[in-house]
Protein backbone atom coordinates (compact mmCIF):
# COMPACT_ATOMS: atom_id res chain seq x y z
CA UNK A 1 0.00 0.00 0.00
CA UNK A 2 1.46 3.44 -0.37
CA UNK A 3 1.39 6.73 2.18
CA UNK A 4 1.02 10.40 1.62
CA UNK A 5 3.15 12.39 4.29
CA UNK A 6 4.58 15.75 3.68
CA UNK A 7 3.25 15.84 0.08
CA UNK A 8 4.80 12.86 -0.88
CA UNK A 9 3.93 9.27 -1.63
CA UNK A 10 5.81 6.51 -0.10
CA UNK A 11 5.03 2.50 -0.81
CA UNK A 12 4.85 1.04 2.93
CA UNK A 13 5.40 -2.37 3.06
CA UNK A 14 3.97 -4.58 5.38
CA UNK A 15 1.75 -2.34 6.42
CA UNK A 16 -1.34 -4.51 5.39
CA UNK A 17 -0.92 -6.60 8.48
CA UNK A 18 -3.22 -6.75 11.32
CA UNK A 19 -2.71 -4.88 14.21
CA UNK A 20 0.12 -4.04 16.38
CA UNK A 21 3.01 -6.42 17.43
CA UNK A 22 1.99 -7.60 20.85
CA UNK A 23 3.95 -6.77 23.84
CA UNK A 24 7.77 -8.34 24.54
CA UNK A 25 9.87 -8.93 27.89
CA UNK A 26 13.64 -8.18 28.55
CA UNK A 27 14.52 -9.95 31.39
CA UNK A 28 18.03 -7.67 33.19
CA UNK A 29 20.08 -8.71 31.75
CA UNK A 30 19.01 -10.79 28.80
CA UNK A 31 18.30 -10.24 25.07
CA UNK A 32 14.53 -10.52 23.39
CA UNK A 33 12.81 -9.59 19.42
CA UNK A 34 10.23 -7.34 18.97
CA UNK A 35 9.09 -6.71 15.71
CA UNK A 36 12.00 -7.31 13.85
CA UNK A 37 14.46 -5.30 16.77
CA UNK A 38 17.15 -7.09 18.57
CA UNK A 39 17.27 -5.59 22.24
CA UNK A 40 20.12 -7.22 24.51
CA UNK A 41 20.54 -6.01 28.25
CA UNK A 42 23.34 -6.80 30.49
CA UNK A 43 24.40 -5.38 33.65
CA UNK A 44 27.70 -2.76 34.32
CA UNK A 45 29.56 -2.68 37.22
CA UNK A 46 31.62 0.61 38.13
CA UNK A 47 33.43 2.40 36.31
CA UNK A 48 30.55 2.70 34.02
CA UNK A 49 32.29 2.69 30.92
CA UNK A 50 29.55 2.77 27.79
CA UNK A 51 31.42 4.16 24.96
CA UNK A 52 33.60 0.63 25.01
CA UNK A 53 30.72 -1.14 24.59
CA UNK A 54 29.01 0.42 21.91
CA UNK A 55 29.31 -1.25 18.10
CA UNK A 56 27.63 1.16 14.90
CA UNK A 57 24.43 0.37 13.97
CA UNK A 58 22.95 -0.33 17.52
CA UNK A 59 21.09 2.40 19.72
CA UNK A 60 22.82 2.18 22.75
CA UNK A 61 21.95 3.67 26.47
CA UNK A 62 22.96 3.23 29.94
CA UNK A 63 20.29 3.38 32.90
CA UNK A 64 20.13 3.36 36.49
CA UNK A 65 19.79 -0.48 37.18
CA UNK A 66 17.97 0.15 40.66
CA UNK A 67 15.31 2.52 38.70
CA UNK A 68 14.85 -0.11 35.47
CA UNK A 69 14.66 -3.03 37.91
CA UNK A 70 14.50 -6.45 36.71
CA UNK A 71 12.33 -6.57 33.48
CA UNK A 72 11.16 -4.29 30.55
CA UNK A 73 8.16 -4.38 28.76
CA UNK A 74 8.44 -3.61 25.28
CA UNK A 75 5.69 -2.71 23.14
CA UNK A 76 4.33 0.07 20.07
CA UNK A 77 3.66 3.60 21.14
CA UNK A 78 0.02 4.57 22.06
CA UNK A 79 -1.20 8.04 22.27
CA UNK A 80 -1.15 9.83 24.92
CA UNK A 81 2.22 8.19 25.98
CA UNK A 82 4.72 10.70 27.74
CA UNK A 83 7.94 10.89 29.15
CA UNK A 84 10.42 13.42 30.61
CA UNK A 85 13.66 13.64 28.66
CA UNK A 86 16.97 13.63 30.02
CA UNK A 87 17.67 17.20 30.86
CA UNK A 88 13.89 18.79 30.52
CA UNK A 89 12.22 20.24 33.09
CA UNK A 90 8.48 18.98 31.46
CA UNK A 91 7.45 15.83 29.42
CA UNK A 92 7.43 15.24 25.78
CA UNK A 93 4.52 13.38 23.94
CA UNK A 94 5.73 10.02 22.04
CA UNK A 95 4.20 11.03 18.94
CA UNK A 96 5.72 14.44 19.48
CA UNK A 97 9.02 12.71 19.48
CA UNK A 98 8.26 10.94 16.68
CA UNK A 99 7.36 14.16 14.63
CA UNK A 100 10.67 16.23 15.92
CA UNK A 101 12.57 13.24 14.10
CA UNK A 102 10.92 12.86 10.96
CA UNK A 103 9.99 9.09 11.94
CA UNK A 104 7.41 8.04 8.85
CA UNK A 105 4.12 7.66 9.96
CA UNK A 106 3.58 3.86 8.77
CA UNK A 107 6.89 3.31 10.76
CA UNK A 108 5.49 4.58 14.17
CA UNK A 109 3.67 1.22 15.00
CA UNK A 110 6.56 -1.14 14.83
CA UNK A 111 9.06 1.49 16.89
CA UNK A 112 9.90 -0.07 20.47
CA UNK A 113 9.30 1.81 23.37
CA UNK A 114 10.67 0.18 26.44
CA UNK A 115 8.91 0.85 30.07
CA UNK A 116 9.45 0.00 33.27
CA UNK A 117 5.85 -0.50 34.41
CA UNK A 118 4.25 1.63 33.36
CA UNK A 119 6.56 4.19 32.53
CA UNK A 120 8.53 5.13 29.39
CA UNK A 121 12.52 4.27 30.30
CA UNK A 122 13.80 4.64 26.47
CA UNK A 123 12.27 5.31 23.04
CA UNK A 124 15.56 4.26 21.21
CA UNK A 125 17.37 6.96 18.87
CA UNK A 126 14.66 9.28 20.05
CA UNK A 127 14.73 10.59 23.82
CA UNK A 128 15.51 8.55 27.13
CA UNK A 129 13.68 9.31 30.43
CA UNK A 130 14.63 11.75 33.06
CA UNK A 131 13.88 9.28 36.00
CA UNK A 132 16.13 6.44 34.85
CA UNK A 133 19.53 8.49 34.24
CA UNK A 134 23.03 7.44 35.80
CA UNK A 135 23.11 9.21 39.18
CA UNK A 136 25.30 10.10 41.82
CA UNK A 137 23.94 6.93 43.90
CA UNK A 138 23.95 4.99 41.25
CA UNK A 139 25.41 1.69 42.25
CA UNK A 140 24.92 -0.70 39.34
CA UNK A 141 23.89 0.10 35.45
CA UNK A 142 22.25 -1.76 33.00
CA UNK A 143 23.49 -0.99 29.17
CA UNK A 144 20.75 -1.82 26.40
CA UNK A 145 21.69 -2.06 22.84
CA UNK A 146 19.22 -2.29 20.42
CA UNK A 147 19.93 -3.07 16.74
CA UNK A 148 17.20 -2.07 14.26
CA UNK A 149 15.83 -4.37 11.50
CA UNK A 150 17.35 -4.22 8.61
CA UNK A 151 15.79 -1.50 5.84
CA UNK A 152 15.57 -4.33 2.92
CA UNK A 153 12.89 -6.27 5.16
CA UNK A 154 10.75 -3.62 7.25
CA UNK A 155 11.64 -0.45 5.08
CA UNK A 156 13.41 2.73 5.94
CA UNK A 157 12.30 3.34 9.62
CA UNK A 158 14.21 6.55 10.72
CA UNK A 159 13.65 9.25 8.23
CA UNK A 160 11.82 10.39 5.45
Amino acid sequence: SFEIEGGSIHAVPGSDQAGPEPPAYLELPGRCEWSGWQIEAKTLEPPFEPSAEKDSGELTEVFDRGATGGRLTIRSWQPGDRLRPLGMEGSKTVQDLFSDAKVRRSARGAWPVLLRNEQIVWVPGLAFAHDFRLGPRTQQATLIRVRPPPASVHGSRFTT
